[in-house]
């Protein structure tokens, strides 16, 4: 059996998401802000008004985080999706909208959900944005793996419940390899970086000044 194989057609342009009347536009920005909250929430040793406190504001900080990263590319593919469906081959809107096109054992056309690898999506959504391969012998890339690794491990627990390899520093730099993900798609793109996304570290040194602060 012939297989074809082709590159992703790189966006005709600028793409904006239309924001719905239920859409809380700010959610991205929000779950990244909360994902280095609870990052110093468990970085702080003197606040533990509960038992496991670390461990429960790690665990909220990874899923937060990642909820940042996948709401970003989500509605930066709806984005692009509506802006140019006229115009896109069928295949792409559809990876965009994460569906697939098929035809039903009677003969009707069916498109129904369907979901990719995180990688797969993000390997897709850079060529599509950029034109440009995102570089899986990276660094960054091998870096972003072990990010996703630990997020299934404990989005999809199985015993043993292994709690103790869930550390400050694995969550830390998982969160800080999603803010660069995004960075570097953007420089592919030779664009800025969202303005709203605030560098790693200055967030975390905001964050805790705003901390220290309340405390006061």
């Amino acid at each position: 059996m012939a297989t074809e194989k082709r590159t992703p057609q790189k966006t005709p342009g600028y793409a904006s998401t239309k924001v719905q009347k239920n859409d809380n536009f700010n959610l991205p920005i929000a779950m990244y802000y909360d994902s280095v909250y609870f990052l110093e929430l468990a970085r702080d040793k003197t606040h533990e008004p509960f038992t496991n406190n670390e461990e429960r504001c790690l665990r909220s900080a990874l899923y937060s985080g990642f909820g940042f990263f996948e709401a970003t590319l989500n509605r930066t593919a709806l984005g692009h999706a509506q802006a140019h469906r006229k115009i896109l081959p069928q295949a792409e809107v559809d990876i965009l909208e994460e569906k697939e096109t098929i035809l039903s054992g009677n003969g009707h056309i069916v498109r129904k959900t369907r979901f990719y690898p995180l990688e797969t999506r993000v390997s897709f959504l850079t060529l599509f944005l950029s034109g440009k391969d995102f570089n899986r012998n990276s660094a960054l890339w091998h870096r972003f793996i072990k990010a996703k690794e630990l997020r299934d491990t404990w989005t999809h627990p199985k015993p043993p419940f292994d709690t103790w390899s869930l550390t400050l520093d694995k969550v830390e730099k998982a969160i800080k390899t999603l803010y660069e993900m995004l960075v570097e798609i953007s420089n592919l793109m030779e664009i800025e970086p969202p303005s709203w996304m605030m560098p790693f570290d200055k967030l975390v040194n905001e964050t805790r000044k705003s901390r220290l602060h309340r405390q006061l």
